[in-house]
């Protein structure tokens, strides 16, 4: 009895096919097949857009056309073959995403072959392998700089998101690599990629990336305040000096002023011009004993400083007196007195007896750092007794005014 003996080339093929086959990398050959052709296997199943696909089989070469799910068909002319046993050829780098389905293999003429068993869809997931450069706290990077972003899918890309949600558009042309250039709002922090919808009706996807960029930030290199000379004991309205370096990186909003924030979270827009932002400190910061210290902001992102504080000149009283006028109002003497609120407060009179009213009252006139007029019918009295109950209050001994920082000043009588 005569025995056919495959070739080696064939015999090292089945090797090859059988550890793929046991390594899950290839797709169930064929639903259907003709005597004397065969399809023992195609794939990768791995794979990505623009990736080589494999046959392997016998009698090959009475394939002519390759139908795909995607409706493209592949003829001699588009596909190579080894022989009578395998063939390859490249998928579109555009191949669409959301369909899969079976694979048709015809003769030139039309006429059907086989169809495979496995379904044909490629890799849908996009995946980040490396970003470059991702800069550091000595070496950050600065606007402009070309990021490369390799990894899988990335055609599928359509946007990064930086960490405070400014979106740059981009347009990959492949799957594996593209760049672009760090705009100027682009914070340091992680970022994400939004990626397209895979099918219509779909909604866009993120895929958040685990690499962190170190962007060049403003810092708060120095406070002064010219008037007072001194950058420890600072009155409420007087104006600060903040020096900043890479000042271009500063936010400056729709009215041309930079945001400066206080201690306390109370923010008051500054003029920024050079290296420095001009701002009056605004009422309702704490005064002593609190280190005051400011932040500016950098494409949203707060930077602090912890090494330059100072301190609010705590208000005064030095007198108390009652004002002719209608409606009756009392007028308040001292020093630093713009730290007491503008806005309508609460004066308490305490008694001999120790009772404490309370009045809201509004300010009369223009307010000054040495006297402010308080109005809501107030009246110094002294000598009062309860026309109610009897009960004897005495005279005043106390003032209390509130700050609006929720502070208390007080004045003895």
């Amino acid at each position: 009895m005569k025995m056919k003996v495959m070739s080696k080339s064939y015999r090292a093929m089945i090797a090859v096919l059988l550890s793929l086959l046991m390594a899950g990398g290839v797709f169930q050959s064929c639903k259907k097949e003709n005597e004397g052709f065969r399809l023992d296997a195609f794939g990768p199943s791995g794979l990505e857009r623009g990736g080589e696909v494999f046959f392997i089989g016998t009698g090959l070469n009475e394939v002519g056309l390759i139908e795909f799910p995607d409706g493209s068909v592949f003829d001699k002319n588009q596909f190579n073959l080894e022989g009578n046993e395998k063939i390859t050829l490249t998928i579109s780098a555009d191949y669409p995403l959301c369909v899969s389905g079976h694979v048709n293999l015809k003769k030139a003429d039309g006429t059907f072959l086989l169809t495979t068993i496995s379904q044909f869809q490629v890799l849908t997931d996009v995946s980040v392998e490396s970003v470059t450069p991702v800069g550091d706290e000595a070496n950050p990077l600065i606007p402009g700089t070309e990021i490369t972003v390799t990894g899988k899918v990335l055609k599928a890309v359509r946007a990064v998101i930086f960490a405070n949600d400014f979106r740059l558009e981009v347009d990959p042309q492949n799957d594996n690599q593209f760049t672009f250039n760090l705009p100027d709002k682009a914070p340091s922090g992680k970022f994400k990629l939004e990626v397209e919808p895979r099918c219509d009706g779909d909604e866009a996807t993120f895929v958040e990336v685990s690499h962190e960029i170190s962007v060049l930030e403003p810092a708060i290199t120095g406070i002064e305040c010219p008037a007072h000379g001194s950058t420890e004991l600072i009155p409420v309205n007087s104006e600060v000096v903040i020096y900043v370096s890479n000042p271009e990186r500063v936010d400056v909003n729709e009215n041309g002023k930079s945001l400066v924030e206080f201690t306390g979270k109370v923010v008051a827009e500054g003029v920024l011009s050079g290296d420095h932002i001009t701002v009056a400190v605004p009422t309702g910061v704490l005064v002593t004993p609190e280190r005051i210290n400011v932040s500016v902001f950098s494409n949203g992102t707060q930077i602090t400083s912890d090494e330059h504080e100072f301190t609010i000149i705590e208000p005064v009283i030095t007198s108390v007196t009652s004002g002719a006028g209608f409606p009756p109002f009392i007028s308040i003497k001292g020093e630093n007195l713009l730290a007491v609120s503008n806005a309508p407060r609460t004066v308490s009179f305490v008694y001999e007896n120790g009772l404490d009213i309370v009045l809201t009252t509004g300010v009369r006139g223009t307010p000054s750092q040495n006297e402010i007029q308080f109005t809501g019918n107030l009246k110094l009295y002294d000598n009062i007794t309860d026309q109610t109950t009897g009960d004897y209050w005495g005279n005043w001994v106390q003032i209390r005014v509130s700050l609006q920082s929720g502070q208390i000043i007080t004045f003895d009588r």
